[in-house]
C-alpha cells in the first residue's frame, strides 16, 4: 500500500518540532457516516486490526446508553491525501469496528430493504465499480484476493485485514482467498450474535451514523 506522493512529499518536509498540525475550520464533529463519504484509507504502517470481544462489548454497551443521539468515538486524527482519500493516522481500530458495526446491522434479520441499501451506499460510495467488480469475479461468490484493495470501498484497511475484513462488510457471498486471518470477520459475527441488547445498540448506530 502507498502513503501517497503527496502525503510523502509533506512526510519528508515536515517540522521536526511538529507532531501534527491543522487549522480550526479543519476540526468537525460529525457522524460516521460522514467520515466514511470522505473514504477511509489505513496506511501500511498501521498494526492489523486487533479489537475483540472486551472492546467490542463496550462499544455495543455504550452505544445503547446513548440511544440516536450518538455516541462519542474520540478524535480520528487523518491526512487528506492526493486522491481525495483520508489516510487515517488515528482511529484505525474505532473506523474500521464501526464500519462493521455497519454491516452487521445491514445483515440482522431485523433490517428492511431501505436501511440495507443506505447502509451499502455508505460502505460503498461507488455502486457501479461494486458491480463491475463483483461481475468480473463471477458474480456473488466473488473471491477477495490476499491483499486487494477495493477503491470503491468506504475503507481500504491495511493490507494484511483487507481479505477478511472485505468478507465482512460486503453483500453476502464474497469469500477471502486467504482464511488464515479472521479478526475483522470475528467482529461483525460478534455484532450479529450478540445478546438482545445488540439489537438496541445496532439501531441506535444506525440511526446516528447514517442521518
Amino acid at each position: 500500500a502507498s502513503l501517497g506522493g503527496d502525503f510523502s512529499a509533506k512526510v519528508a518536509q515536515a517540522n521536526d518540532r511538529i507532531i501534527c498540525g491543522s487549522s480550526v475550520d479543519a476540526v468537525k464533529t460529525l457522524p460516521m457516516g460522514r467520515i466514511l463519504a470522505r473514504r477511509l484509507r489505513i496506511p501500511f504502517f498501521q498494526r492489523r486490526y486487533c479489537w475483540s470481544e472486551p472492546q467490542w462489548a463496550t462499544l455495543l454497551r455504550d452505544v445503547e446508553a446513548c440511544g440516536g443521539a450518538g455516541h462519542a468515538l474520540g478524535r480520528l486524527t487523518c491526512a487528506v491525501e492526493a486522491d481525495g482519500r483520508l489516510l487515517v493516522i488515528d482511529g484505525q481500530q474505532r473506523s474500521t469496528t464501526c464500519a462493521l458495526l455497519l454491516a452487521a446491522v445491514r445483515d440482522a434479520p431485523a433490517a428492511d430493504g431501505a436501511l440495507r441499501a443506505r447502509i451499502n451506499n455508505v460502505l460503498f460510495p461507488d455502486g457501479g465499480a461494486l458491480a463491475r467488480w463483483r461481475a468480473s469475479k463471477g458474480g456473488a461468490a466473488a473471491e477477495i484476493g490476499d491483499g486487494e484493495a477495493l477503491d470503491f470501498a468506504a475503507v481500504v484497511p491495511t493490507h494484511c485485514d483487507r481479505a477478511a475484513f472485505y468478507e465482512a462488510v460486503l453483500p453476502r457471498g464474497a469469500r477471502a482467498a486467504n482464511s488464515a486471518w479472521r479478526r475483522p470477520a470475528e467482529a461483525k459475527a460478534y455484532f450479529l450474535d450478540a445478546p438482545v441488547r445488540s439489537a438496541r445498540a445496532r439501531s441506535a448506530f444506525s440511526r446516528a451514523s447514517i442521518r
